[in-house]
């Protein structure tokens, strides 16, 4: 997924949860025992990935990679070792998100294989295989999933992105997980 408009905020770093697999583009749910991907249908989402750091704050694809050698550069993932939050403390960089922000992110599917996969106002989840996408299949007009298909202005009550278009949306988050590190 992709941030496609929304407003300035800051950037929050978090221990990635021991063992835990993060792509940059993935959505990820509470940081309150450490980041790990939205990977269940029911997740509240706390934010967007945008970046995997050291705990110096390196980029990790500038980091020594022998050092970091679960870091996959062409994927853009990491998977953190079972010490993560005690030794390694690998940290990604998160823009958290309230549900005013407007994401671009890929269905699984061709848009339309679902009725309203592609129509404004109809709900999805994340695929719960890669958290980058959405799953086309759970795509319904009623039930409150945790993302909202929204207009791409484009006048034919169309979420299709209008510039990545092929299997992208315009999508809000509906569902917030909201605990913030400057609340605590």
């Amino acid at each position: 997924m992709r941030l496609y408009k929304g407003k300035h905020v800051d950037l929050e770093m978090g221990v990635i949860l021991d063992s835990a697999t993060i792509t940059i583009g993935d959505v990820v749910k509470s940081p309150a025992l450490g980041l790990d991907a939205a990977d269940g249908v029911a997740d509240p989402i706390y934010g967007l990935v945008v970046g995997i750091v050291t705990p110096k704050g390196v980029p990790i694809n500038q980091a020594n990679t022998d050092e970091y050698e679960t870091w996959v550069n062409s994927t853009q993932t990491y998977t953190a070792s079972s010490t993560n939050e005690t030794v390694d403390m690998i940290q990604a960089l998160v823009r958290p998100l309230d549900g005013t922000e407007t994401l671009s992110a890929e269905m699984d599917a061709a848009l339309g294989t679902t009725t309203g996969s592609d129509l404004v106002g109809y709900y999805v989840s994340v695929l719960t295989t890669d958290s980058t996408k959405l799953d086309e299949s759970t795509t319904h007009a009623t039930n409150r999933l945790q993302f909202k298909i929204v207009d791409n202005g484009q006048g034919e009550n169309k979420g299709q992105d209008p510039v990545l278009q092929g299997n992208n949306v315009l999508i809000r988050v509906n569902e917030v997980d909201v605990p913030r590190s400057d609340q605590a």
